[in-house]
This record gives structure tokens, sequence and C-alpha cells, in this order.
């Protein structure tokens, strides 16, 4: 039988066979790894967020909470918190703006500010927080709609502080569910912390359309450690893949080159 030509049905097709079948199992061991996280429960409350609610309402806030432990934020200790409908926490002042922004008035720890609204009951959610931990508060946006009495779309996610010592804390954004990003403004949601003052550290996707792809950042959670009143992004790590699925298609894609070059060989 006649060896096939280089143009023909021969050595070129098992390399690109190769290939393609590289490129798929590096996208699959990448896609292995997004997943939306679970938010943390168990914690009382109708729902099991927490004892405290706010609303059904839009654009409200809790009155001031107090804080189980001070927190150093951007250079101003505080003793107490508000928990706000549309997706955010504030220090000094309960927040109702509507029109997300990297330049708030007030300082502010934001897992998915937006225009929420919890009118329409059950279907529109609601906002719950706990504060019966000495050293953790939770704010809960549970499956929440968006103005105006929009309940098509739901978001599901939390911010968690945790006490370090001495002023600092760990901030937490868990993501179970993101569905939407827009009410019926387009504006999009400003995802970060914000001193108040003109100061902001933004996730990845913040005020852009990729704000939905948080749900697939680090397994639906991203965390910022604020010590001596500074805040910095720990994880997830910078970069568009996570890194068990960056290193398993490295190793894959050594092992494809290795194959190629010895189909050239034949």
């Amino acid at each position: 039988m006649p060896a096939p030509s280089q143009g023909s049905s021969g050595r070129r097709p098992s390399r690109w066979r190769w290939a393609f079948l590289g490129l798929l199992l590096q996208a699959s061991l990448v896609g292995a790894s997004v997943q939306a996280a679970p938010l943390i429960n168990g914690l009382g409350g109708p729902a099991g967020y927490g004892e405290g609610v706010v609303g059904p309402c839009d654009d409200c806030s809790s009155g001031a909470l107090p804080l189980p432990f001070s927190v150093n934020f951007y250079g101003i200790t505080y003793n107490s918190f508000f928990v706000n409908n549309n997706g955010n926490i504030t220090f000094g002042s309960p927040y109702s703006s509507f029109v997300p922004n990297a330049v708030p008035s007030l300082p502010m720890i934001a897992p998915f500010w937006q225009d929420v609204d919890t009118r329409i009951q059950p279907q529109g959610g609601l906002t719950y927080y706990n504060i019966d931990d000495p050293d953790r508060v939770i704010a809960t946006w549970n499956l929440v709609g968006r103005y105006n009495n929009l309940v098509d779309k739901q978001n599901d996610f939390q911010a968690v502080l945790a006490n370090r010592g001495n002023g600092s804390f760990q901030i937490d954004f868990i993501y179970n569910q993101l569905q939407w990003s827009t009410s019926t403004s387009a504006t999009l949601p400003f995802v970060g912390l914000a001193s108040g003052t003109g100061i902001a550290l933004q996730l990845p996707g913040s005020l852009s359309p990729d704000s939905l792809n948080l749900l697939n950042l680090n397994g639906g959670q991203s965390g910022f450690l604020v010590q001596n009143g500074q805040p910095s992004q720990i994880y997830p790590t910078p970069g568009p893949v996570p890194m068990a699925g960056a290193f398993a298609a490295l190793a894959w894609s050594r092992k494809l080159r290795c194959r190629i070059r010895s189909s050239r060989a034949v």
C-alpha cells in the first residue's frame, strides 16, 4: 500500500486530531473548576441567614447595627455599620443610592451594588444580616430581584466580615447565583471596596458587563484583607484561569507538543 502524500490523510490529520483533543481537555479541566459557591446558612431567622431582615422594600436600609468587633477601614475606626438593600454595606450612615459608581460618598463594602428591589414577595427575595457571632458579621442578599418589581431573574450573594484583631478584618464575597447585572437603567454594578473619599479597590468585572462572571471567578468567592486600615485583595490571584485548571492545562500542552513532535518524526 503506497504511503499517503503530505496533503492526504496521513500524519497531518493525526497531529491535528491530537491538537483538537488537547483543546477539548484543556477546556474541560478549566470548566470543571468553575462553580458557584454555597452561601453560609444555619444562622437562624426565617431563611437561615440571620434574625435581621431588611425590607421588603426598594432603596431601603437597616438601622445602625453594632459591630461585635471594631474595624479600621481606610484609616477610620467604626463600631457600627448599615446593611443597604442595594447590595452593599456602608459605615457612618445608610445609603439609598441606586446608581453604582466607584466614588460613593460613604465608605462602602459592595459585593454587588445595583438597584435591588424586594417589594414583590416572595419572588423578589430579601436581605438578611447576622451579628450574633463575636468574630463574624454576615449580610445576605437572598435571591433578590431588581427594579422595577422585576423578579424574572434573581441574584444570591453574601458579604462576610471576619475579625482578625486590632481593627484588622477579612472581607469575603460569596456568589451563589448571578442572573442580572442591570435593572431598568443602563448602569452596571460596582463590586469592591470604596473609601468614600475617591479611593476604590474593584474586582474584575466591576462596572462592566463582565460582572456576572464573578460567579465563575475562584469558584464564586473573592476576598480582601484590611490591615492598618488599608485593604488588599487576597484572592483570587490575578488571572482569568483558576490555578488548578491552569497547571493541568500546562501539563497537557507539554504532552501534546511531545506527541506532535513524535508524529512529525514518523
